[in-house]
């Protein structure tokens, strides 16, 4: 075990009907740098980590894994590292605090990205 629990936060890749979606709990360095420096992989929705936090290295993630969407899950006032950041590799992102929880829809042919209120992307 090296940093904080945060450093050795889970990442798991959940691949199905052809779509990857990349969870990565509370990651930050010095678990974040593990990661990154594995081989890319590419993905429709990863859950941005450490809760958008500049401290994680939000730009290098979201060029690493090139996300359709990225999800933040923080409070309204926290996270927006990971929103500025997704705007450098054309990343969508929902923001918890501000949209509600979001529902990810995987299935034969079907993908959708929808939020607590139920407003389709």
């Amino acid at each position: 075990m090296i940093g904080s629990d945060n450093a050795n936060s889970l990442t798991l890749r959940a691949d199905y009907a052809s779509r990857t979606i990349l969870l990565t709990g509370d990651l930050e360095p010095p678990g974040m740098d593990d990661l990154l420096a594995g081989e890319p992989i590419a993905c429709d929705v990863a859950l941005a980590p450490h809760h958008g936090s500049s401290r994680s290295g939000q730009d290098e993630f979201l060029a690493w894994c090139r996300p359709e969407w990225v999800v933040i899950s923080a409070a309204a006032n926290e996270g927006d590292a990971a929103v500025t950041a997704s705007g450098n590799v054309a990343a969508r992102a929902l923001h918890t605090g501000r949209s509600g929880a979001v529902q990810v829809t995987l299935g034969a042919g079907r993908f959708e990205v929808r939020t607590w209120r139920r407003e389709p992307w």
